[in-house]
């Protein structure tokens, strides 16, 4: 008796010392097995009748849309041309599927769902809505599946068609505004590059009708450079008659320097004495003098003559010059105003066949042409949710889990003796014998 009255020692004291195998395990699984069983049977019932009687089912309708026209979209440069601002401005827009796929819940069209279903605008605000849908982009395709899930199989399915209609009108009236936006953008550009065009046509003209135009110019131009080329051929034709009268005068005084000028002529004389010597100019110098005298004469009348067409040909060569610059400066400001005449009319062609091009664009239902309704969404038949049978068994493993984590945690902390076999492995004392425990019917009392 003494020994049952030591204190008992404390369960974990023994843990750590004793082995533990399957069989403990299984013991403390048999000891609680009516919590065990219990707790999880009360899992189950729980699981089934939330997913019988308290969720509400919930149905999914799908339907199913195919993006025709989908680019990655264009980047343009700062330096682009007109051209090219012209081009994107009056093209249709360029979107992708993401892009498609992100629309689908915008504000606007969840909000056109609702009107169109005449929806309770309380219950089923734009952000509610857009709790019920959810978009998928399925891989390696130009495919969009939209899922509406709901209770109301046959609102789920209306939704879903709806959302589907109402998204391609979406797209149509968007590319409508655009496109007339962009018409009115470039009519206003088209007015200011006509002003701007009858404003450099005007100066062109103006330029043109200048009293020294270049054809003026080219002109006086033609007919300098004709008197220019006939002074100095007559120039040339001069020296060579220079040289020529140059050499007829060197000719004569190699002659003038053999003759004497003068000739001695015997003649005789009145006088007594007999003959007389007289001299007399010579005839043949006297000619040839007189003949250099007139080549002299023509020599400096010619040399007058080359210095005059000399002159004449310095002032035509500085007129040609003047000319030159002149002709130049102005075809060159000919040539600008020209370009720029040429340029604002092309722009104006070009804006003329945009705004006709964006004129057809906008008329184009871009919602049937870049996006079509692959697949209706039907009434859903059967719910999507809730999964009973799974709940059920999710139910039932979690509370087998509970159960049996909650009995290991009882027995940690149960360290009472109950059996014989508890006080040999927590005490280590050999039990000698078993008092029963005796109820109230079992004393009898001697007679």
């Amino acid at each position: 008796m003494n020994q049952e009255k030591e204190p008992i020692k404390n369960q974990t004291e023994f843990i750590g010392e004793d082995e533990i195998d399957l069989r403990q395990y299984i013991q403390v699984l048999l000891k609680w097995q009516k919590l065990i069983i219990a707790i999880t049977i009360l899992a189950v019932l729980a699981a089934g009748a939330m997913s019988y009687f308290v969720l509400p089912p919930i149905y999914r309708a799908k339907t199913v849309l195919m993006v025709k026209q989908s680019t990655g979209g264009t980047r343009y440069a700062e330096g682009e041309d007109l051209e090219s601002v012209i081009n994107r401005v009056s093209r249709m827009p360029e979107v992708n599927i993401n892009t498609y796929a992100s629309q689908l819940k915008t504000h606007d069209l969840l909000d056109r769902v609702i009107r169109k279903l005449s929806l309770n605008s309380q219950v089923y605000a734009p952000s509610n809505l857009s709790g019920l849908i959810t978009t998928n982009i399925i891989k390696d395709s130009s495919l969009i599946e939209i899922n509406v899930d709901h209770n109301n199989p046959e609102l789920a399915s209306q939704i879903a068609n709806t959302l589907s209609s109402e998204f391609l009108e979406l797209l149509s009236e968007k590319n409508e505004e655009q496109m007339a936006r962009s018409v009115v953008f470039l009519q206003q550009q088209k007015e200011i590059t006509v002003a701007k065009y009858l404003e450099a046509l005007k100066k062109f003209q103006d330029f043109e009708t200048q009293p020294r135009g270049i054809n003026v110019l080219e002109q006086d131009f033609v007919a300098k450079g004709t008197a220019l080329a006939e002074s100095n051929s007559r120039l040339n034709f001069a020296r060579v008659e220079y040289r020529q009268i140059q050499a007829g005068v060197n000719s004569l005084k190699e002659q003038l320097a053999d003759i004497p000028p003068t000739v001695t002529i015997n003649a005789e004389a009145m006088v007594e004495g007999g003959l007389i010597a007289q001299e007399q100019p010579n005839p043949v110098y006297t000619n040839l003098s007189q003949e250099l005298a007139i080549k002299n004469t023509a020599l400096l009348e010619k040399e007058a003559e080359i210095n005059e067409f000399q002159e004449v040909i310095a002032d035509l060569g500085s007129d040609i010059e003047a000319l030159q610059a002149e002709l130049a400066t102005k075809k060159n400001t000919h040539q600008q105003l020209k370009s720029e005449v040429d340029r604002m009319e092309q722009t104006v062609a070009l804006f003329e066949e945009k705004i006709t091009q964006t004129q057809i664009a906008q008329s184009v239902d871009i919602g049937q042409s870049s996006v079509s309704i692959v697949s209706d969404a039907i009434v859903p038949s059967y719910p999507i949710r809730p999964n009973k049978k799974l709940n059920i068994a999710v139910a039932f493993v979690l509370g087998l889990m509970l159960s049996v984590f909650l009995a290991f945690l009882l027995d940690f902390f149960d360290n009472t003796i109950k059996t014989p076999h508890d006080v040999t492995r927590h005490l280590d004392l050999p039990v000698l014998g078993a008092i029963p425990l005796a109820g109230d019917g079992d004393y009898k009392p001697r007679k």
